[in-house]
């Protein structure tokens, strides 16, 4: 039986964490209407398998680049919410300067690169020609979301601090809005470029609606521009020396991913299409595990912050025994909504075929991807136990996933196998995570007046 004082917790839980689940929800729904318009055979416009595995590249692309933002500011993030928690508001103001400038610098590299010469970022992944002549089309106009897509993280991720993330799911859903007209109007007429289009327009709406609904509320991220943008040399050392350990585990975890989904893409494109339908359908049910570890992530900051350790453990320990749930539930749920979504989209026999089985594997892996992020993002993170939970993913990254997907490669096994020997590093991480989590060693106070 829940009690009064959990229950009031877990209202707590639900009002950070839902709109940051939705949020992601729409996002991934975003990128599922483009798969799935640009899935549907037409040979005239180049839609279909080719076209799904074109993007599915230029989309883990831009994989990499949200990944080293969230590596690089959640740190920051750490401690915005301490100190939200401390009521130091001038503090949180220059921690967002710092982001959208970093941000944007990080963006102009790959704008540049789109509008050049995008091969040298799509070769990486794929030599078919006909995968990259999609790839092509498409990255050269969405290269212009890196910088928009970088600023709207930097909101999004100080309005959860501040328990406001019901803005920045507000802004996803106009963009999910302007996506799917834009992509209604465009796909059927000029193929993925339409997607791209559509992609790049409703990043920018998202971003205008996200920042006029911080200066109309006067929310305390942001109260002059001067303020702002008026760096102070402490915190951004502050900032880095927080940062860089996520950044550099971010870094290590990406990399490796990077190098899987490359094996997975030289298979051909029939292989890899099947993983990207297969990971857009169950990246829906992850947006749940998103919403709890941003919440654990934000509460538990929050209360670091203001010394109330007891009140933080207390939090993350029903964060937990929310995520076994929803793991159980999700592993589940992706085997009931993926035939579904292949008989709406239709796809050749072949690439139906191994899509169902790596959701399958998928599934098995899911309800440890939800509790290692809990741990790792959410509560380890909060409280500045950073470098434990790096060695984690470098060990089990280096040491054990990307080793086991090219054996599977080199014996030829079938892709959903690989697959699942790829993710079989969530598995070595769950036991020294959770022991750490029991550990108590995160519950700490970090920041400094």
């Amino acid at each position: 039986m829940i009690n009064k004082k959990d229950m009031s917790i877990y209202k707590k839980i639900l009002i950070v964490g839902i709109p940051v689940a939705l949020e992601n929800l729409v996002y991934n729904l975003i990128n599922f209407l483009d798969n799935f318009m640009v899935g549907k055979e037409n040979p005239a416009l180049g839609l279909g398998t080719n076209a799904v595995s074109g993007l599915g590249i230029s989309n883990q692309i831009f994989f990499v680049y949200i990944i080293s933002l969230f590596g690089l500011f959640s740190g920051a993030g750490v401690l915005s919410a301490q100190y939200y928690g401390s009521k130091n508001y001038s503090k949180m103001n220059k921690i967002l300067g710092f982001l959208s400038v970093t941000s944007l610098m990080i963006s102009i590299p790959f704008v540049i690169i789109g509008l050049t010469n995008p091969d040298i970022l799509l070769q990486f992944y794929t030599k078919d020609p006909m995968v990259l002549i999609q790839a092509r089309e498409y990255f050269k106009i969405a290269c212009f979301t890196f910088p928009l897509a970088g600023l709207g993280f930097v909101f999004s991720m100080q309005l959860r601090v501040i328990s406001e993330s019901k803005y920045s799911f507000y802004a996803s859903i106009v963009g999910l809005i302007v996506n799917l007209f834009g992509n209604l109007l465009l796909i059927p007429r000029i193929g993925v470029k339409g997607a791209a289009i559509a992609t790049v327009i409703a990043r920018l709406f998202s971003l205008i609606y996200m920042i006029y609904q911080v200066k109309k509320n006067k929310f305390p991220i942001l109260s002059s521009i001067k303020e702002t943008l008026s760096f102070e040399f402490k915190l951004v050392k502050e900032i880095i020396s927080i940062s860089f350990p996520t950044f550099i585990h971010e870094f290590i975890w990406v990399s490796g991913l990077t190098f899987r989904t490359s094996i997975y893409s030289n298979m051909g494109a029939v292989e890899y299409s099947s993983i990207v339908i297969a990971s857009t359908i169950s990246s829906i049910l992850f947006s749940m595990f998103s919403g709890v570890s941003n919440a654990a992530s934000v509460l538990v900051g929050n209360e670091l912050g203001a010394n109330n350790l007891d009140k933080a453990k207390k939090i993350a320990g029903l964060c937990f025994r929310l995520m076994i749930l929803l793991g159980i539930f999700s592993a589940i749920m992706v085997n009931i909504i993926s035939p579904i979504v292949l008989n709406l989209m239709k796809p050749e026999v072949e690439l139906a075929r191994l899509t169902r089985l790596v959701v399958l594997s998928e599934s098995l892996l899911l309800p440890f991807k939800g509790l290692n992020l809990l741990v790792i993002v959410g509560i380890l993170r909060a409280g500045g136990d950073i470098f434990y939970a790096m060695m984690l993913d470098l060990i089990s990254m280096v040491g054990l996933s990307v080793p086991l997907t090219l054996l599977g490669r080199y014996l030829q096994l079938p892709i959903n196998i690989i697959y699942l020997l790829g993710g079989s590093s969530e598995l070595f991480v769950f036991l020294p995570s959770i022991l750490r989590y029991k550990q108590r060693k995160w519950l700490k106070r970090i920041i400094r007046e």
